[in-house]
């Protein structure tokens, strides 16, 4: 298991704003990382998930949980960052602007509008993530980002109780906060996002991923509950 890069973390100033925990945000802009174009998951690049430390609620979470019955892929609901960043075989499309970035997710038809250089989340939380539809996922949170040393930081917080993975459902709750982070290694693109849910987790831990150059475009996924059931 992967420890969170607590030097990052702690270089922001925390606010406390009505008990929820912000950084202000640098105000000087790094290089961008070139991220433009569709990219797909790497076989096998997928670690950090193993050996996870549990609460006594996030065990009783996880042992309760039936892929069957709680899997919110059952209703076309994207269950989490994980699960997303996790699918393989499923393009993935970064679009770079002077104010935002834009991820289009093959799986589910997600449109992910990341806001660069905020000073923090609003009190107000509203889902960064929708579908072609206009639905917004609570599961997927409120994210805001910057650049520094040509690494795009995403941090997101307001999640809903759900699941980072769906296979053996490992839980997510609505106190978890989550730092991502994009930058190139040769040709391909490496994401490194780490987790922290005191409810769920007795410690923060790191989950790392590498995408490759995508031969195929973001398509239509299409899903509707009667043909997403197992």
């Amino acid at each position: 298991m992967k420890k969170m890069n607590i030097a990052t973390l702690v270089s922001w100033t925390r606010v406390l704003q009505r008990g929820i925990c912000f950084f202000i945000l640098p105000l000087a802009l790094s290089a961008a990382p070139d991220l433009d174009g569709t990219w797909m998951l790497a076989s096998g690049s997928s670690s950090g998930f193993q050996g996870l430390l549990y609460t006594d609620e996030g065990q009783a979470r996880q042992q309760s949980y039936d892929f069957l019955v709680d899997d919110p892929s059952l209703l076309c609901v994207p269950a989490s960052l994980g699960r997303m960043w996790g699918n393989p075989g499923s393009p993935i499309e970064f679009r770079l602007y002077e104010d935002r970035v834009i991820i289009r997710y093959e799986l589910f038809d997600l449109i992910r509008t990341i806001k660069l250089n905020q000073n923090g989340h609003p009190l107000d939380l509203v889902s960064s993530v929708v579908n072609v539809d206009g639905q917004r996922f609570g599961t997927m949170g409120h994210s805001i980002g910057w650049y520094e040393e040509e690494v795009l930081l995403v941090e997101t917080i307001g999640y809903a109780d759900s699941y980072l993975t769906t296979s053996v459902g490992i839980p997510q709750s609505q106190a978890m906060r989550t730092l991502e982070r994009f930058f190139r290694v040769g040709e391909q693109v490496a994401l490194e996002i780490t987790f922290i849910d005191p409810i769920i987790f007795q410690a923060p831990f790191t989950v790392s991923y590498r995408l490759n150059p995508s031969r195929f475009e973001v398509a239509e996924y299409g899903c509707t509950p009667e043909n997403a059931s197992y």
